[in-house]
């Protein structure tokens, strides 16, 4: 009997599915099921996609760090550069030309520039040297807003969370005060880049290899960089922070455009103008001058200081 009502009911809801007035209904149920399934499906693939590649970007990284290991260059005789202003110093092959110094121009996000670079420069080796860009933190505010971050690539991943933190590619060493920045060519969500970043308190020091011309995008792998231009790696290991030291402002003394006193004036033992008169008596012109200009060096109470002038404090004092 149980059976028998088991087969009206699955047989009721079957010709209940299949009226036409539910039709409308059931078309939207099987369409949010395929299409909840696809989406499903996708992400699946998406993330193993990503997982895959991070995982050899993983490996690329730890091979290039081993073979950086066994590539260590001697600094000991390279040059020394400092920078108190911006407060750090490195060092630069003895070969090098000395550094270029450039300030922002209107519109740049970073302050100054400091171009290193070869002297020879060698066939097939597209690397000629490397900059340190320094950015001010009040105006930038933070790392992301520098020129040599790497822009989304895909907006609608990141949209929908499948993209890493840029902060999984960043990659601290013991041995180097900077942090690498390393985003490959085969990345979906970021575009590649390279280059060492320090931070202080007041400023945002980015140290970025510089090729002669544009080049492939394959060009800027951490490996390539590490075989092509060890000098990059070896000179970012040598970056240090230190005390930033200004001069203080020098006063810049006023410019004098009262007239000079007359001839009758004279100089006394350190060069400056004095009253020539042996027994000068200050006293108010008889004249009708009112208040002026004294011309003499010899103070009167109706008269202003000449600036040209020395007036000793002794005979002048109470009318200075």
């Amino acid at each position: 009997m149980a059976k028998k009502k088991t087969k009206k009911q699955n047989k009721s809801l079957c010709q209940s599915f299949l009226r036409k007035d539910n039709l409308i209904r059931d078309i939207i149920i099987v369409a949010v099921v395929i299409g909840l399934s696809a989406l499903f499906i996708n992400r699946k693939l998406l993330y193993e996609k990503l997982t895959v590649q991070r995982e050899v970007g993983r490996i690329t990284e730890e091979a290039a760090q081993n073979e950086a290991e066994d590539s260590t260059i001697d600094t000991t005789e390279w040059e020394k550069f400092q920078s108190q202003w911006y407060g750090f110093e490195l060092k630069y092959p003895e070969g090098w030309e000395k550094p270029v110094l450039k300030t922002a121009i209107r519109g740049s996000k970073w302050e100054y520039r400091f171009q290193f670079r070869k002297k020879e420069l060698v066939e097939d080796n597209l690397y000629i040297g490397l900059d340190v860009v320094v950015y001010n933190v009040r105006k930038v505010k933070e790392l992301s807003n520098t020129d040599e971050f790497p822009a989304v690539k895909n907006e609608e991943l990141k949209a929908q969370g499948a993209c890493q933190e840029i902060g999984g590619h960043f990659a601290e060493n013991e041995n180097y005060p900077a942090e690498q920045i390393y985003i490959g060519p085969n990345d979906d969500c970021y575009e590649q880049a390279y280059f060492y970043t320090i931070i202080r308190d007041e400023y945002i020091y980015n140290i970025v290899p510089i090729v002669e011309r544009e080049m492939e995008k394959t060009f800027q792998l951490e490996s390539e960089i590490i075989k092509e231009f060890p000098e990059f790696i070896a000179l970012s290991s040598t970056f240090n922070l230190i005390d930033i030291k200004r001069p203080k402002p020098v006063a810049v003394k006023p410019k004098i455009t009262a007239p000079m006193p007359a001839a009758a004036v004279k100089r006394d033992s350190q060069g400056r103008l004095v009253c020539a008169k042996k027994s000068d008596h200050p006293g108010k012109s008889h004249k009708g001058k009112g208040k002026h200009l004294d011309m003499e060096c010899c103070l009167d109470p109706d008269e202003y200081p000449n600036p040209h002038c020395y007036y000793s404090p002794d005979k002048y004092g109470k009318y200075l």
